[in-house]
């Protein structure tokens, strides 16, 4: 059975359109419905009219340029394959039709039957893959839009919730704390061991300070404030403010540190919180006996940075995991028993804020032996520069 297709020529000289009419009677796969028109308008009003399954229009008539008449049908919203016959063969010609919408450019001295065939059939193929891909693009453009409102919900959501729990979560910290140093007066063995509720506080109060973080990195509220650092002076400070979670755990902490550090431009509180981070991801995986090293060299020849890493004995991270250990809420597969006590948001936090330095973080493990995690800070580089929060912000 013949396909039915609608095809229109405008063009200002009958006969053109008159040969144009028998080629297309000569294709026996179509069942064509041929129109034709002379004039322009009245062939721009058919169009919009009859809407075809193709037009052919002459490059010029007269005052009037195909083209043009090409960008009212577009205008009056036809869609589908406009094929542009002229007399000029000229190959600007024909890049600058197709430039400006044309489906295909065709040109009269060349035209037969089966050229006229070929160039319709590739012009209506053209036109259906650029449908699909409109169509795909809209779609995506849709899911993209509900994305984007769904990440802003679910960020506005964590807003909230980080701020209406720290509050009361800070007191009942405070009120453990009186308690267990005696201030409300005297506290026995078996109300001392009751009082271990103040680990679990922490434990999420930590929790929910990685979730503050991670919003406000995510709606550009987070802002660094450098200044010049002795980085030395700072591992020191950290090394002592750790040592204490080292003991308790049963495991030996050690500073290396290699050849002179040169001082950095830094957020000290924010490299501090990078550290501080990796060393209780370690002592997280280490078992007691184990050792954590904390250590910094600078690499001035080949990079010109800083280098600061965090080593353990731990379990190791897989090499197919190694790669999204830092993606947002992803956590490393655990053995059978093994509780993750982590939110899978600090390492995370620890890789933008290591960028907003200008630095980079990585991860080098063997499974079973331990892991390394390692990041720069440049020397001389500025940091990148960030926003003062607004009042509104700052309230976040």
């Amino acid at each position: 059975m013949s396909e039915k297709i609608i095809v229109m020529a405008i063009d200002d000289d009958p006969i053109d359109g008159e040969l144009i009419g028998r080629h297309l009677e000569g294709i026996d796969e179509w069942e064509v419905e041929y129109h034709f028109h002379a004039d322009g308008s009245e062939g721009l009003v058919a169009i919009v009219d009859i809407e075809p399954d193709l037009v052919l229009l002459d490059l010029n008539m007269g005052a009037r340029s195909g083209l043009d008449l090409m960008d009212n049908a577009r205008e009056a919203g036809y869609t589908k394959p406009i094929i542009i016959v002229t007399d000029n063969e000229e190959a600007e010609v024909a890049v600058d039709s197709i430039r400006k919408g044309a489906a295909d450019f065709i040109c009269k001295r060349s035209l037969t039957t089966a050229s006229l065939k070929r160039i319709i059939v590739n012009a209506r193929e053209k036109n259906l893959l650029r449908e699909a891909l409109s169509t795909k693009h809209r779609e995506l453009v849709a899911r993209n839009t509900q994305l984007k409102r769904s990440n802003a919900e679910i960020s506005r959501f964590y807003q909230v919730l980080a701020h209406e729990l720290r509050t009361p979560l800070t007191s009942a910290l405070e009120f453990i704390s009186i308690t267990v140093e005696g201030l409300a007066g005297p506290v026995n063995l078996e109300q001392g061991k009751l009082l271990l509720a103040q680990e679990s506080c922490e434990q999420i109060s930590l929790l929910i300070n990685d979730l503050f973080d991670t919003t406000r990195l995510e709606t550009g509220k987070l802002s660094i404030e450098p200044h010049q650092v002795d980085p030395l002076d700072l591992l020191h400070r950290i090394v002592d403010s750790l040592d204490p979670m080292m003991k308790k755990n049963g495991l030996e902490l050690q500073l290396k540190v290699e050849g002179d550090l040169p001082e950095l431009e830094v957020d000290e509180k924010r490299i501090r919180q990078v550290i501080s981070n990796l060393a209780q991801n370690a002592v997280n995986v280490s078992s007691q006996g184990s050792k954590i090293v904390i250590g910094a060299r600078s690499d001035t020849e080949s990079q010109n940075v800083v280098m600061f890493w965090v080593s353990d004995e731990g379990c190791g991270v897989p090499l197919d995991e190694q790669d999204k250990l830092f993606d947002r809420l992803y956590q490393v597969r655990q053995d059978e028993g093994v509780t993750n006590k982590g939110s899978g948001l600090g390492l995370h936090i620890c890789q933008e804020l290591v960028q907003m330095h200008g630095g980079e973080i990585w991860v080098e493990s063997i499974v079973g032996k331990g892991s390394t995690f390692t990041f720069t800070i440049p020397i001389h580089d500025r940091v990148k520069a960030t926003h003062e929060p607004t009042p509104e912000e700052a309230l976040v």
